[in-house]
Protein backbone atom coordinates (compact mmCIF):
# COMPACT_ATOMS: atom_id res chain seq x y z
CA UNK A 1 0.00 0.00 0.00
CA UNK A 2 1.16 3.13 -0.83
CA UNK A 3 1.63 6.39 1.44
CA UNK A 4 -1.47 7.90 -0.28
CA UNK A 5 -3.30 5.08 0.87
CA UNK A 6 -2.41 4.93 4.19
CA UNK A 7 -2.79 8.26 4.94
CA UNK A 8 -6.15 8.58 3.10
CA UNK A 9 -7.54 5.20 4.87
CA UNK A 10 -11.51 5.34 4.41
CA UNK A 11 -13.39 4.27 6.95
CA UNK A 12 -15.59 1.53 7.10
CA UNK A 13 -18.70 1.75 9.43
CA UNK A 14 -21.43 0.29 10.45
CA UNK A 15 -24.74 0.99 9.68
CA UNK A 16 -25.60 1.45 13.29
CA UNK A 17 -23.06 3.69 14.49
CA UNK A 18 -22.90 5.95 11.25
CA UNK A 19 -23.94 9.81 12.22
CA UNK A 20 -26.73 11.12 10.64
CA UNK A 21 -25.87 14.09 7.66
CA UNK A 22 -27.35 17.37 8.19
CA UNK A 23 -29.35 16.75 4.68
CA UNK A 24 -30.35 13.17 6.44
CA UNK A 25 -31.98 15.11 9.55
CA UNK A 26 -33.25 17.76 7.38
CA UNK A 27 -35.30 15.10 5.17
CA UNK A 28 -35.69 13.13 8.61
CA UNK A 29 -37.91 16.51 9.81
CA UNK A 30 -39.27 17.24 6.15
CA UNK A 31 -41.01 13.91 6.39
CA UNK A 32 -41.96 14.45 9.96
CA UNK A 33 -43.77 17.77 9.05
CA UNK A 34 -45.56 16.27 5.60
CA UNK A 35 -46.52 13.28 8.05
CA UNK A 36 -48.39 15.27 10.65
CA UNK A 37 -49.52 17.74 8.71
CA UNK A 38 -51.38 15.43 6.74
CA UNK A 39 -52.66 13.67 10.13
CA UNK A 40 -54.10 16.97 11.11
CA UNK A 41 -55.53 18.34 7.68
CA UNK A 42 -56.84 14.67 7.04
CA UNK A 43 -57.54 13.80 10.43
CA UNK A 44 -56.13 10.11 10.11
CA UNK A 45 -56.16 7.49 12.38
CA UNK A 46 -52.47 7.21 11.94
CA UNK A 47 -50.61 9.83 14.74
CA UNK A 48 -47.53 9.83 13.46
CA UNK A 49 -46.37 12.17 16.98
CA UNK A 50 -48.02 9.82 19.53
CA UNK A 51 -50.27 12.82 20.64
CA UNK A 52 -53.07 11.50 23.01
CA UNK A 53 -56.68 12.07 22.13
CA UNK A 54 -56.75 14.75 25.30
CA UNK A 55 -53.73 16.42 23.59
CA UNK A 56 -55.37 16.14 19.56
CA UNK A 57 -58.17 17.66 20.87
CA UNK A 58 -55.99 20.54 22.31
CA UNK A 59 -54.00 20.81 19.95
CA UNK A 60 -57.32 21.15 17.58
CA UNK A 61 -58.82 23.78 19.45
CA UNK A 62 -55.56 25.85 19.25
CA UNK A 63 -55.67 25.82 15.10
CA UNK A 64 -59.18 26.31 15.75
CA UNK A 65 -58.42 29.63 18.27
CA UNK A 66 -55.86 30.57 15.64
CA UNK A 67 -58.10 29.98 12.29
CA UNK A 68 -54.87 27.40 10.73
CA UNK A 69 -58.01 24.83 10.94
CA UNK A 70 -57.91 24.72 7.16
CA UNK A 71 -59.58 21.94 4.94
CA UNK A 72 -58.46 19.80 2.26
CA UNK A 73 -60.68 21.56 -0.14
CA UNK A 74 -59.52 25.04 1.11
CA UNK A 75 -55.94 24.04 0.59
CA UNK A 76 -56.55 22.83 -2.92
CA UNK A 77 -56.95 26.95 -3.44
CA UNK A 78 -53.21 28.05 -1.45
CA UNK A 79 -50.46 27.70 -3.59
CA UNK A 80 -47.38 25.76 -2.89
CA UNK A 81 -45.60 28.75 -0.65
CA UNK A 82 -48.56 28.92 1.63
CA UNK A 83 -49.16 25.39 1.93
CA UNK A 84 -45.24 24.96 2.72
CA UNK A 85 -45.96 27.71 5.08
CA UNK A 86 -48.85 26.15 6.85
CA UNK A 87 -47.03 23.23 7.38
CA UNK A 88 -43.65 24.41 9.19
CA UNK A 89 -46.12 27.17 11.61
CA UNK A 90 -47.98 23.75 12.33
CA UNK A 91 -45.43 21.48 13.21
CA UNK A 92 -43.77 24.78 15.06
CA UNK A 93 -46.90 24.94 17.24
CA UNK A 94 -46.80 21.05 17.67
CA UNK A 95 -43.56 21.18 18.56
CA UNK A 96 -44.10 23.85 21.44
CA UNK A 97 -46.88 22.50 22.63
CA UNK A 98 -45.37 18.78 23.10
CA UNK A 99 -42.47 20.85 24.94
CA UNK A 100 -41.86 21.90 28.55
CA UNK A 101 -42.41 25.65 26.97
CA UNK A 102 -46.17 24.67 26.47
CA UNK A 103 -47.34 27.58 28.38
CA UNK A 104 -45.61 30.12 25.66
CA UNK A 105 -48.51 28.67 23.35
CA UNK A 106 -51.15 30.65 24.96
CA UNK A 107 -49.12 34.23 23.98
CA UNK A 108 -49.06 32.49 20.22
CA UNK A 109 -51.35 34.87 17.79
CA UNK A 110 -51.86 33.93 14.21
CA UNK A 111 -50.33 37.42 12.25
CA UNK A 112 -47.52 36.98 14.63
CA UNK A 113 -46.44 33.69 13.57
CA UNK A 114 -46.78 34.60 9.91
CA UNK A 115 -45.27 37.65 10.00
CA UNK A 116 -42.48 35.93 12.01
CA UNK A 117 -42.44 32.87 9.04
CA UNK A 118 -41.83 35.63 6.45
CA UNK A 119 -38.89 37.17 8.18
CA UNK A 120 -37.39 33.99 8.37
CA UNK A 121 -37.64 33.58 5.10
CA UNK A 122 -36.05 37.13 4.10
CA UNK A 123 -33.55 36.53 6.08
CA UNK A 124 -32.96 32.40 4.75
CA UNK A 125 -32.50 34.41 1.22
CA UNK A 126 -30.01 37.41 2.70
CA UNK A 127 -28.21 34.86 4.21
CA UNK A 128 -27.60 32.12 1.32
CA UNK A 129 -24.17 31.96 0.36
CA UNK A 130 -22.69 33.33 3.06
CA UNK A 131 -21.71 31.83 6.43
CA UNK A 132 -24.68 32.57 8.29
CA UNK A 133 -26.18 30.62 5.80
CA UNK A 134 -29.64 29.10 7.40
CA UNK A 135 -29.57 24.96 6.96
CA UNK A 136 -32.39 23.94 8.80
CA UNK A 137 -35.29 26.42 8.18
CA UNK A 138 -37.90 24.84 10.11
CA UNK A 139 -34.74 24.69 13.40
CA UNK A 140 -34.56 28.29 12.29
CA UNK A 141 -37.62 29.15 12.39
CA UNK A 142 -38.82 27.26 15.74
CA UNK A 143 -35.57 28.99 17.97
CA UNK A 144 -36.80 32.35 16.75
CA UNK A 145 -40.82 31.78 17.63
CA UNK A 146 -39.33 30.54 20.92
CA UNK A 147 -37.56 34.17 21.46
CA UNK A 148 -40.06 35.54 20.23
CA UNK A 149 -42.33 34.47 22.51
CA UNK A 150 -40.20 34.42 25.72
CA UNK A 151 -39.09 37.97 24.88
CA UNK A 152 -43.49 38.92 25.25
CA UNK A 153 -43.16 37.28 29.01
Amino acid sequence: MNAIGILYKIPISKMNNTPMSRKAKDNNINIRIDRFFKFIIKKEKLNPEKLTEDEQNQFYSLLEKLELNYTEELLKLFTKENIEKLKIIIYALKELFTSNKKQLVTKVKREELIFLYDTCKDKQLEYENTSKEINNFFEYYYISLIRKLEKAT
